[in-house]
């Protein structure tokens, strides 16, 4: 939609939150290598470049998983060595969100140079390449936001949800 239409730098701190929200939740790493496909030609759609796609998801997943605070493979084993996962979990949410906020703003910062100046991009040489690869040079042209999409839309966030409440509420495990 128009709405977003120049504010579009916002979708960084909600998607980093979203993977920041895995890797905490339940250790996110590889299962994050879909999303660089899928946020590199949202990124440039945005006059963003790929680093930004790329940073949005390694930097939300990788303090996510830093900052551990329910993740089963780095915490909830400790009560294997009968250490219950809730001790320092304080300590690990503060610097999960303090990471967190360090993240976004170097994320939204880069972001907003590389859309002010795109020579700016660390990636600029490839600039034409990324655009005809990832936008088949649509840069400009916007997609209607149709039925069938938000569809898609909801039950893509819907599986991510059942998946987190199944971890996390359920005990489902491998």
């Amino acid at each position: 939609t128009t709405r977003l239409r120049g504010r579009e730098e916002w979708m960084i701190p909600i998607l980093m939150a979203l993977f920041a929200a895995g890797g905490t939740i339940y250790g996110m790493a590889e299962e994050s290598l879909p999303f660089y496909t899928l946020l590199v030609p949202v990124m440039l759609a945005a006059r963003f470049d790929p680093v930004v796609a790329a940073s949005t998801v390694l930097l939300g997943a990788g303090i996510g998983t830093l900052g551990s605070t329910i993740n089963p493979f780095a915490t909830v084993i400790a009560n294997a060595a009968g250490i219950p996962f809730t001790n320092g979990i304080a300590l690990r949410v503060a610097l999960l969100v303090i990471s967190w906020i360090i993240c976004v703003a170097w994320v939204m910062r880069y972001a907003r140079k590389v859309r002010k100046d795109p020579s700016q991009s660390i990636v600029a040489d490839k600039q034409e390449e990324n655009l005809a690869h990832f936008l088949g040079n649509k840069g400009e042209q916007s997609l209607e936001f149709t039925p069938v999409r938000k569809i898609i839309l909801v039950i893509f966030a819907l599986a991510f949800a059942v998946m987190i409440y199944g971890v996390a509420v359920l005990g489902w495990w491998m």
